[in-house]
């Protein structure tokens, strides 16, 4: 892929926008940083646009120290979170249903710190996200329809 054609620690995909119309792909570089492509008519690209870019972006203020990154793979997620190596989280792109974790429903157009410490996993679902942390315990944000 133009843009990253070597350095890649991991990677995620994601589906943007209603009915696949768009997509969302995020990575990990092998120094640390967290760049994104795809549609960000949320915010999703996490670099304080909502421009669009088929070529990866640094995301704003992940140039370093991110560990793990997750973007929504559901048609209706557009966002992404990321664990930091200090085990902080951090998330960004559509917050319709609180699933950002920062405590509010405003999209975010660049990463938002969501816990400080202890986290060492987080799984984005569509409306919804699980934050593991090192003691074990769960934390989660977002729709809760269901329980």
């Amino acid at each position: 892929m133009e843009g990253l054609t070597s350095g890649v620690a991991s990677i995620s995909a994601g589906t943007s926008q209603a009915n696949s119309v768009g997509y969302l792909g995020c990575a990990v570089t092998t120094s640390g940083g967290a760049k994104c492509w795809g549609k960000n008519n949320y915010g999703q690209l996490g670099n304080g646009t909502t421009t669009d870019s088929p070529t990866p972006v640094d995301v704003s203020g992940l140039t370093s120290g991110v560990a793990s990154i997750d973007s929504s793979d559901d048609p209706d997620g557009n966002y992404t979170c990321a664990v930091t190596t200090s085990g902080g989280a951090t998330c960004w792109g559509l917050n319709q249903f609180g699933q950002l974790g920062d405590g509010t429903t405003e999209d975010r157009h660049s990463p938002v710190k969501v816990l400080d410490d202890g986290v060492i996993a987080v799984t984005t679902g569509s409306k919804h996200t699980l934050f593991l942390k090192e003691d074990g315990s769960v934390w989660a944000s977002g729709w809760n329809a269901y329980g």
